[in-house]
């Protein structure tokens, strides 16, 4: 369980490139004004995990969750 809970929670899932099987983790976001999630960010389930963490521990809006996503994978 993290140690801040918030709106947002990592997802998994099972996807196929080219007929090899890969688990992807991605990113649901799901509060009273926002319902989203952005599957396959990461093959690494511990990096996405501190991402949720940090998402929530700085209770990022709804509106900025595609930008912390996209700054996240260009290594920001």
């Amino acid at each position: 369980m993290s140690k801040y809970p918030g709106p947002y929670e990592i997802v998994e899932r099972q996807c196929f490139c080219e007929e090899v099987a890969y688990t992807a983790y991605g990113i649901r976001l799901k509060s009273d004004t926002y319902c989203r999630t952005i599957d396959d960010i990461s093959t690494d389930k511990k990096a996405v995990a501190g991402l949720v963490e940090r998402l929530n521990e700085n209770c990022l809006d709804g509106c900025q969750f595609l930008d912390a996503v996209e700054d996240f994978l260009a290594g920001c």
